[in-house]
């Protein structure tokens, strides 16, 4: 339907003060990179809400094979945090995890060896920003999404609490049904810099069907990565007519394409009766 289209652009709604997200796609081998040869990329976080340091070793594709990413093994990569030293273990070719129930409010630094070359990045795990309430409402665009008369389509709120005298960054993931919304329109980052109240209300353009079941995960994330997010987004909307974006800001040192991110979140869900 074609008004569909329309309201899949990301369209902010806010009761107390703008909201000024930035949509981005997290998935860096979704866009053409600025170096064309083979590049190692690396993709790591660490989560107290999932009690998991996950960390993903590849090699960007070749110019003609731009599609394969090519796993790298064989890497020693540690993760430091307070007074802790723990190397993860690589379960799968490129793929190396650890699970512990990491800190909130605390510096991590991970290292990683490779090809006689050592790789290091630093983020800040921020402590959870907790998510206070969500609630639904019919849709006034109802009648332009039907598929047959009175059929109802809802949207919902979510409201938090955004914590005074220091500056935070975040990001805001929705599953409906189990299924997360994930394509670079999905992916939302902002900071809180024009916040002007505690409570702070966003109401996405997402609609949904009775018995839907709706979940919001309320991400905090450290400055470092909110660059990057907004870095990568530019990349991959750069209309600049024969040219190439530029990479994302990575936070490792040496050279390498990827990040580190270390986070905190809380969720909540509803069920639209």
């Amino acid at each position: 339907m074609k008004p569909f289209n329309i309201y899949k652009i990301t369209i902010l709604l806010l009761t107390s003060i703008p909201f000024l997200l930035t949509n981005c796609e997290e998935v860096i081998d979704d866009f053409e990179l600025k170096k064309t040869k083979s590049e190692l990329v690396i993709d790591a976080q660490c989560s107290s809400f999932t009690d998991s340091a996950i960390v993903k070793i590849t090699r960007t594709g070749d110019y003609m094979n731009p599609i394969e990413y090519p796993a790298v093994s064989g890497a020693i990569v540690t993760l430091l945090f307070n007074d802790t030293t723990m190397l993860l273990t690589e379960k799968s070719p490129g793929l190396y995890i650890a699970t512990y129930s990491f800190p909130e409010n605390t510096m991590y630094t991970i290292h990683v060896q490779y090809d006689s070359k050592e790789y290091t990045a630093q983020s800040y795990m921020p402590g959870k920003v907790p998510l206070t309430k969500l609630s639904y409402r019919v849709s006034e665009y109802s009648k332009y999404l039907q598929t047959y008369p009175g059929e109802l389509f809802y949207v919902t709120k979510m409201e938090f609490l955004d914590p005074q005298n220091q500056t935070n960054y975040y990001r805001i993931k929705i599953t409906k049904n189990d299924t997360l919304f994930k394509s670079a329109n999905d992916l939302m980052i902002t900071d809180d810099i024009y916040f002007t109240a505690d409570t702070i209300q966003y109401e996405p353009f997402y609609f949904f069907k009775k018995n839907d079941k709706v979940l919001f995960e309320f991400t905090s994330i450290d400055k470092a990565n909110y660059l990057y997010y907004t870095t990568l987004i530019q990349a991959m909307t750069s209309t600049s007519n024969f040219s190439v974006p530029d990479n994302p800001t990575s936070n490792f040192s040496g050279n390498v394409l990827g990040r580190f991110l270390a986070y905190s979140s809380d969720t909540l869900s509803i069920i639209i009766k």
